[in-house]
C-alpha cells in the first residue's frame, strides 16, 4: 500500500468520525456538562495563597470539604454568594457575594474565615443568560426559584414565595 492512499484513507476515516460525532451529538447521545458555568477558587490565605478549594456547584456544607471558615480570597465567574452558617444561612446570619469574569479579591476583614455555605445566582448552563431568581427570605437566604426571561410568571409558579413579597 502506497503512502498517498494510506492517507486518504486516513483522511476519509478522519470525515466518518466527525460525521458521525456530529449525528450523536444532534441525537442527544452525549450528556452535556452538567457543571456550572460559574465557578469559583476558594483560598485558605490572603492574595491567592495557602491550600484551595475549587467549586463548581452549590455546597451547602463547607465543612464536608474541610473548607469551614478558612475562605480568606477567591478568584471566580459568575455571581457567588457566600454565608456565615451551613444551608445558606438556615439560622440568620452574613451573606456577601462578589461578581465578575476571573475576578480575584480578598475577603474584607469582618468576613475573613466565616464562609460555611455558598452557591451561585443565575443560570448554570449559560452565564450570560437572562434570569431572575426569588429567594423565600431576605439577603439570599433559604429556598429560591430561578426564572428565565421567557417564562411568564403568574402567582401560582411563585407558590409560598409570595407571603414574602411587601
Amino acid at each position: 500500500v502506497s503512502l498517498s492512499l494510506l492517507a486518504i484513507i486516513m483522511v476519509k476515516i478522519t470525515v466518518l468520525l466527525l460525521v458521525l460525532g456530529v449525528v450523536a451529538a444532534v441525537k442527544g447521545r452525549w450528556t452535556p456538562d452538567t457543571r456550572a458555568i460559574q465557578h469559583t477558587r476558594l483560598f485558605s490565605d490572603q492574595n491567592g495563597m495557602g491550600t484551595y478549594l475549587d467549586v463548581d456547584n452549590y455546597v451547602p456544607v463547607l465543612a464536608e470539604n474541610d473548607f469551614d471558615d478558612e475562605t480568606e480570597c477567591v478568584c471566580e465567574t459568575g455571581i457567588w454568594f457566600y454565608y456565615e452558617h451551613e444551608q445558606y444561612n438556615q439560622s440568620p446570619g452574613q451573606v456577601f457575594w462578589y461578581h465578575g469574569i476571573d475576578y480575584c479579591s480578598n475577603f474584607a476583614s469582618h468576613y475573613a474565615n466565616t464562609a460555611s455555605s455558598l452557591r451561585f445566582a443565575g443560570d448554570p448552563s449559560n452565564l450570560n443568560g437572562d434570569t431572575w431568581t426569588v429567594y423565600q427570605e431576605i439577603i439570599y437566604n433559604g429556598h429560591f426559584k430561578r426564572f428565565l426571561r421567557s417564562l411568564r410568571l403568574t402567582v401560582q409558579k411563585l407558590g409560598n414565595f409570595i407571603t414574602k413579597v411587601h
